[in-house]
């Protein structure tokens, strides 16, 4: 029987029979990363055990690699054994020591472009810059660095911005925006300068006295009311009464919640650097998909638009894919969890010291086992290669390069199994995720326990061993299980950019 080939040589295979461009990019960045290390040889640079450990953490943060498990799984994707990976992050601290990842030199920067194939369009810009005349400081720096990480980057402004515009090659904050202003990036273009009727709310993150952090997510599903007030005078408190059968968000000082309002703040004023000017008091009516339809200095309008039909969303963006796993397949999976290792499921919170996995029952209530076994693995991953992958290119033009360890996860009706509405790619951590995948084991054997897209007012109890796929961005819950057990197979994909 013939030995199985090495994965780096198949890899390697692959890159080979790529096109072109793509092939000799791979190329000029492994030749390079090769020069730099042996360059480092020479010099005798050699990083600290702290230094190496950093780059470590670094390196696992952006990949969500959160846990042992998470990491061995990844690990394992790309045959490295432990020994192996020490080495690649090493070589890593080693790069950083030498000054591979720091500072861009313009000129440098400016004879790579003049060489590199597809870099005109990065010229036409440059030279379009130089001669428009000067119209710096139209935007505050506030909208500008919403607008860009927000529309450009996909992700919120960082909390430690200094630091994120030094890695950047920016000294600081303020050379990142001055940068953005010369570009003329505009956030009118990106409508973030001021909310209007039709688009979606900003997903901010706004503070609670007691709940902590408060995203407009909390209302997805629902009509409900915004409300931004400067001050509360009698007609702000009108206003409020008017609308209470509706309810929502208040940003305020001098208010207390009750049963009709959430009183928040906008600590750093994020939200308020996307609404437009109306003169310290803003009343914005979202619908149940997340869209601003009224928006006002005054309640009337809004009344007026409660009182008009709104057309339904018509569908999600859902992949559902029967058969995807046979059911005695799924019946191995539940047994692999009845058998292994179990813990309860974890969610991935920010906190002051960045984004951590955290157990909160009142988030979620669902214990996991993480398939381990390789050969376990493998099966999932041939089901999904040969029946599921091709749907997702079909559908949403999307090829699968990299997944998360799968996961088999059980809701409890004992335990009255749930998971809170949540997006797959909020914070650093979990960004890289861009399709997440959830596989019905054992249909009709539990109530309750119903998949919901609230945006989009869609409900999914597939059936068993099909295969639902969504973007990780999509808001989602599970609903409580309210008799016997749901068991579901659950994974992430990324792409080869992320």
């Amino acid at each position: 029987m013939t030995a199985s080939r090495p994965l780096s040589d198949i890899l390697f295979d692959l890159v080979r029979l790529m096109p072109d461009e793509e092939r000799l990019a791979i190329a000029q960045g492994a030749s390079l990363r090769h020069r730099m290390l042996a360059l480092a040889s020479r010099l005798g640079v050699r990083p600290s055990p702290d230094a190496v450990r950093a780059v470590a953490m670094r390196f696992r943060r952006a990949r969500g690699l959160t846990t042992a498990d998470d990491l061995s799984a990844w690990c394992a994707d790309r045959a490295l054994a432990p020994e192996d990976f020490a080495r690649l992050m090493h070589d890593e601290a080693t790069l950083r020591a030498l000054g591979a990842h720091d500072d861009l030199d313009a000129n440098a920067v400016a004879d790579f472009l003049r060489v590199a194939e597809g870099a005109e369009t990065a010229w036409s810009r440059a030279r379009l810059l130089r001669d428009r005349a000067d119209d710096e400081g139209r935007a505050s720096p506030r909208a500008l660095l919403h607008a860009w990480y927000e529309t450009k980057l996909g992700r919120a402004v960082p909390e430690h911005l200094d630091d994120d515009a030094r890695r950047r090659g920016f000294d600081d904050r303020d050379a990142l925006v001055a940068a953005l202003a010369r570009t003329h990036f505009s956030p009118d273009a990106a409508g973030l300068e001021g909310l209007s009727m039709g688009d979606p709310m900003p997903d901010v993150v706004l503070r609670h006295a007691t709940a902590g952090d408060v995203r407009p997510d909390l209302f997805a599903g629902r009509v409900w009311v915004l409300a931004v007030l400067d001050g509360i005078d009698d007609e702000a408190r009108a206003a409020l009464h008017a609308l209470r059968a509706v309810g929502g968000i208040v940003v305020a000082d001098g208010l207390d919640d009750d049963a009709h309002w959430i009183v928040a703040q906008d600590p750093d004023g994020a939200l308020r650097a996307r609404l437009p000017d109306h003169h310290g008091r803003t009343f914005a009516l979202v619908d149940a998909g997340g869209r601003c339809v009224a928006l006002a200095d005054a309640h009337g309008p809004l009344v007026e638009a409660l009182a008009r039909p709104v057309m339904p969303s018509h569908g999600a963006p859902v992949l559902v894919i029967p058969g995807a796993f046979e059911p005695a397949f799924c019946a191995q999976l539940i047994e692999a969890w009845e058998r292994g290792a179990r813990h309860d499921g974890v969610v991935t919170a920010l906190g002051d010291e960045g984004a951590a996995p955290l157990r909160d029952d009142t988030l979620k209530r669902r214990t996991d086992h993480v398939i381990d076994d390789g050969a376990l693995d493998r099966a999932v991953r041939q089901r999904l290669v040969r029946r599921v992958f091709p749907a997702i290119r079909q559908a949403f033009q999307f090829d699968v390069a990299a997944s998360e360890g799968f996961r088999v996860g059980c809701y409890e009706a004992d335990d009255g199994g749930f998971f809170r509405a949540h997006r797959d790619d909020a914070n650093p951590t979990t960004a890289h995720r861009r399709f997440a995948l959830s596989v019905n084991l054992a249909q009709g054997a539990y109530e309750g326990g119903q998949l919901v897209l609230p945006e989009y007012g869609a409900r999914f109890d597939a059936p068993t061993g099909a295969a639902v796929v969504y973007s990780a961005t999509v808001l989602h819950e599970v609903t409580p299980v309210t008799r016997g057990r749901r068991f579901a197979l659950v994974g992430f994909f990324t792409g080869a950019s992320r």
